[in-house]
């Protein structure tokens, strides 16, 4: 195992950015910046013994600050959206920066994609960077403090774990961004991708892509990947929830976690050009499937590639979107003396 830590850039508001390597026995490699604690790198390796790089990213600083894809990035407070931007926790109302039409997405522009984190190295294989959101912030209740650590593992897992205190009653949800592409983030369309998912359960969008509350079985529609078909097979589907997300934006209910501490198997996504499988594990139980249904090629990313609509997929370990508006959801609401802890695996064979 190594690691190590490199000057990465410079933010238009003067602050340094790093860049954290860290490598293991086997060749798998991550690398994470400090700006917005984002994935920039992910090396695993093919069924050629070959390293590929498997998310999608910039080569450069400014691209990040500058982007609005959020590639890599931990997302939150409240990742997802929240209807019509607004907040209510006990008798106290909130209202949201709405920067998704009337909704909240991630918590407005000011949420943990943006943050520069300060870092602190832990050992070979573990980096932990620590965020803050003061009271008020997107209109949000509460300081809230956030650390992210990273490990890789020499069995080529990348474990990701959250904890967040906070001073005053708010809502967290928060995950990982990243854009998936087994075949190499430089190799066009994931949709011949193999998924999986641990779930017969979808919670129902409206047309802002925000839930209605009503849980839909997925049987019978397009999707049902309680067993292995590849993502493009039905993603242009007339289904009316396909039509409100011009493809796969949607919140998977995962069956019932036997325990909210430790991660369990969610999703199996397997590369089809390099053999890479991608097995996902986490303590949530929900997960936002996204197939980039909005990126362009106006969008250039790492070694000037033009990233375009659907070249790669999010598989984001979350509480359900819109859970202030559906009560009923598992609560997304903490409290002064409580922490929010949340695991999730990426392990790659």
């Amino acid at each position: 195992m190594s690691i190590n830590v490199l000057e990465y850039g410079i933010l238009s508001n003067g602050e340094k950015v790093s860049q954290v390597a860290i490598k293991n026995s086997k060749g798998m490699e991550a690398r994470i910046i400090t700006y917005g604690a984002a994935i920039t790198h992910l090396f695993a390796m093919d069924r050629n013994e070959l390293p590929v790089d498997v998310v999608l990213g910039y080569d450069r600083l400014g691209d990040y600050e500058q982007g609005n894809s959020a590639f890599g990035a931990v997302v939150g407070r409240h990742a997802n959206r929240i209807k019509n931007g607004y907040l209510k926790i006990d008798q106290s109302e909130y209202a949201l920066t709405a920067n998704n039409g009337k909704n909240s997405l991630h918590s407005g522009p000011s949420n943990f994609i943006g943050k520069n984190f300060e870092h602190k190295i832990i050992d070979e294989s573990t980096v932990k960077l620590y965020g803050f959101s003061p009271d008020g912030e997107e209109g949000f209740p509460g300081n809230l403090k956030l650390e992210v650590t990273y490990t890789l593992s020499d069995e080529n897992r990348l474990i990701i774990k959250y904890n967040a205190v906070i001073d005053k009653p708010t809502a967290i949800n928060i995950t990982n961004h990243s854009f998936f592409n087994l075949n190499g983030h430089d190799s066009g369309s994931a949709m011949e991708h193999l998924l999986t998912i641990d779930s017969d359960t979808i919670t129902e969008n409206d047309e802002t892509l925000v839930p209605t509350g009503k849980y839909l079985s997925v049987e019978g529609t397009p999707f049902d990947f309680t067993s292995e078909k590849t993502l493009g097979e039905k993603i242009d589907d007339n289904h009316y929830q396909m039509v409100y997300g011009n493809g796969y934006d949607q919140n998977y209910v995962l069956k019932k976690r036997k325990s909210s501490q430790e991660p369990e198997l969610a999703v199996r996504l397997t590369g089809d050009k390099t053999g890479i499988v991608m097995n996902t594990y986490t303590t949530q139980p929900g997960l936002q499937l996204y197939t980039a249904n909005h990126l362009n090629k106006e969008i250039h990313g790492k070694e000037n590639i033009q990233y375009g609509r659907r070249y790669g997929i999010c598989l984001e370990t979350q509480h359900f979107p819109g859970t202030p508006s559906n009560p009923h959801f598992p609560s997304v609401i903490i409290r002064p003396g409580e922490e929010f802890n949340q695991t999730t695996i990426y392990e790659f064979i």
